[in-house]
């Protein structure tokens, strides 16, 4: 299970995650070699995590799951190609609004 920093927050600190969403991988059938690769993938990961702090590189888990009917912070992944580990440092588009031009309409 990987516990991800995303979640419902505590309402007295924006901060804290309270309960945080949690991503379980069932590896049943999966042959060892798959397993092994996975193990790899994790260990990478907080190794990469690591190096990176300070730095606004971040480790990121993305991921295609079913979400626990039962449990909504629980995402289950079976398949070995529905996740993938990236350490990056993400940049988002800026959020303005698009200017309008004033005046007369465009002739069509």
């Amino acid at each position: 299970m990987i516990s991800l920093y995303a979640g419902d927050r505590d309402p007295d600190n924006r901060a804290r995650i309270a309960r945080p969403y949690r991503v379980v991988i069932d590896w049943s059938a999966w042959g060892t070699t798959l397993r092994a690769a996975l193990r790899r993938e994790i260990t990478a990961a907080r190794r990469e995590a690591r190096e990176s702090a300070g730095s606004e590189a971040r480790s990121w888990l993305f991921f295609l799951a079913q979400q626990d009917p039962f449990e909504p912070d629980r995402f289950w992944v079976d398949h070995h190609a529905d996740y993938a580990f990236i350490a990056a440092h993400l940049t988002y588009p800026d959020t303005k609004k698009p200017t309008t031009r004033r005046g007369r309409p465009r002739r069509a």
